[in-house]
């Protein structure tokens, strides 16, 4: 089958589209091996060609619709980074982001205008024959793209979040937050550069088309990768992710005071403290919402502990804490958080995870515990240690973090009361 020239470049542009979305999600995943400048180095690749290709190369469509590959499919990938990063990190390094795309469009212009005067040189050797105008470009259309792309990277993260007040749908919430930035771009920036030109109403048009298609092509990837990997990261306490916390500028000296302030692991058991819960239930909860995945939290209790430190002393009681604890953390994975909550009660939370497979592994737990236990402590092959746990869903059972903590907790003293050993994860 031949495919004639308009469904080539129009397939060309859709696989432009994915690799450079595939490409910036799979260089966010890889930044656990290679660190964040792998991520930022392919994003600065991208936005150079963006410019580039915006200022060079263009594709007639139709009569009137003639796209640039750089505006859009090359351009939408910024927005798409940017609210990417915000989703799945934080809103700190969605700051970080913006400020960086806001201070290379500055760096840009001086840039582009030295080498356009050095193409000028009769000493100029330009086997390939680029014009200065290339590199020169208009100050007009460059601050006008500067001071849009900083209002655009403000406003998706913006609109995503009055978006979710009204859908849950992760794939609507994306979508319609990238759509509506890029249709803003797309007029705000056509009227700035080039309004009284017999082009701006095509140009205009031209613009909304395509980044409609990006927009959803985009959008698509982002839902599958947030929907079907797992996404949650480590919590960084005392960074917020709401919006406003992007703006929270902190020196390198002053964000390691404030860490140093927060001691984050229980001494005894060094799994994390009740400090560090009461941080990351929240923002799991609100990593939850904004991603339209579950989490699960479970409620753990030692039966009986109080015989325990009777028994053989805290000293004793103490080694059994740190024995349930180290047992928890070798059944849950690396991507879930075991905090003592308080005496011997353990809080577990469980990103991305639905009520059933929780209760899999709590019945898990359960079943473990007593085994964890047959060596390494005074009573060991004389009493059976066993724990009670309550589960919880948000947001199939919760709306709230404080819900979400209240169903788990109901659940496990039902738990204590129905005979201990043993988990309930239904009302």
């Amino acid at each position: 089958m031949v495919l004639t020239p308009l469904a080539q470049q129009i397939l060309l542009m859709v696989g432009e589209t994915v690799f450079v979305g595939v490409l910036l999600v799979l260089s966010f995943r890889l930044r656990r091996i290679f660190g964040a400048p792998l991520l930022y180095i392919v994003f600065g690749v991208i936005f150079q060609y963006a410019n580039l290709l915006a200022g060079t190369m263009y594709v007639q469509l139709s009569s009137w619709l003639v796209v640039s590959p750089g505006s859009v499919v090359l351009f939408p990938a910024i927005l798409f980074l940017v609210l990417f990063v915000y989703l799945s990190d934080d809103a700190v390094e969605a700051r970080k982001l913006i400020y960086g795309v806001a201070i290379a469009n500055v760096i840009f212009v001086p840039l582009g205008l030295l080498v356009a005067l050095q193409l000028q040189s009769p000493l100029a050797i330009n086997p390939y024959h680029l014009s200065p105008d290339i590199f020169g470009v208009q100050p007009r259309i460059v601050i006008s793209s500067a001071v849009v792309l900083f209002i655009d990277t403000l406003l998706v993260c913006l609109l995503y979040e009055w978006i979710s007040r009204y859908t849950r749908s992760i794939f609507l919430r994306v979508f319609l937050s990238l759509l509506a930035t890029l249709y803003f771009d797309s007029v705000a920036f056509s009227t700035l550069a080039f309004a009284g030109s017999p082009f701006y109403r095509d140009i205009m048009l031209s613009q909304l088309a395509g980044k409609t298609v990006a927009a959803l092509l985009y959008s698509a990837i982002l839902t599958i990768y947030l929907r079907h990997f797992n996404v949650t990261e480590s919590v960084v306490v005392g960074e917020g992710r709401e919006l406003g916390a992007m703006f929270r500028v902190l020196t390198y000296r002053q964000r390691y005071e404030e860490l140093q302030k927060i001691v984050v692991r229980d001494p005894l058991t060094n799994v994390y403290n009740r400090g560090f819960f009461d941080e990351a239930i929240e923002k799991y909860v609100a990593l939850a919402h904004r991603s339209g995945r579950p989490m699960c939290m479970m409620m753990l209790d030692i039966d009986a502990f109080k015989s325990v430190n009777d028994t053989y002393g805290h000293a004793e009681g103490d080694k059994v804490l740190q024995l349930i604890a180290a047992s928890l953390v070798n059944a849950v994975r690396s991507s879930d958080y075991v905090c003592r909550y308080g005496g011997e009660e353990f809080a577990i939370l469980l990103p991305g995870t639905e009520l059933e497979q929780a209760n899999v592994l709590a019945e898990r737990i359960v079943a473990d515990i007593p085994r964890a236990l047959s060596t390494g402590w005074a009573g060991a092959g004389v009493r059976t240690v066993t724990v009670t746990i309550g589960v919880a869903e948000y947001p199939r059972e919760a709306t709230s973090s404080s819900d979400l903590l209240s169903v788990a907790d109901r659940r496990l003293y039902a738990g204590k009361n129905a005979g201990r050993a043993r988990v309930v994860a239904a009302g």
